[in-house]
């Protein structure tokens, strides 16, 4: 199981087995957030505070699990909104090598939208 936890004062990301919990092992070392597991349970991928998407490779150890230092695949621009923080920003494709990211637009400035009521087909509006 991968989460989040603010327990050292700073959000970083943690992995811990499940059902049966073993001993937690933190993965991130500067703060992280929005863990995704990659298409084995021994890739973890998360967002960095520098806005870098990290890759972490885990492995069993005799002590539970052996975590390698994560290093940044790509930078992508800081999410926008209240409660970013709270859903994943990003998904893993099936073979770990494509993300869906999800990006605020260039202009969020709000459209003008027509809409027509008791419209009848044939009709010109």
């Amino acid at each position: 199981m991968a989460y989040v936890s603010d327990e050292s004062g700073t959000e970083e990301i943690y992995v811990q087995s499940f059902p049966n919990p073993g001993r937690k092992r933190r993965v991130s070392t500067g703060g992280g957030l929005s863990p995704v597991w990659g298409p084995t349970a021994r890739t973890l991928f998360y967002l960095a505070p520098s806005g870098e998407v990290m890759e972490a490779e885990l492995s069993p150890s005799a002590g539970g699990i052996e975590v390698r230092p994560a290093r940044a695949l790509f930078k992508v621009p800081p999410p926008v909104g209240t409660g970013w923080h709270d859903r994943n920003q990003f998904a893993v494709t099936a073979d770990g090598q494509r993300f869906l990211i999800s990006l605020p637009v260039e202009d969020p400035s709000p459209r003008d939208i027509t809409v027509i009521l008791n419209w009848k087909p044939g009709a010109k509006p």
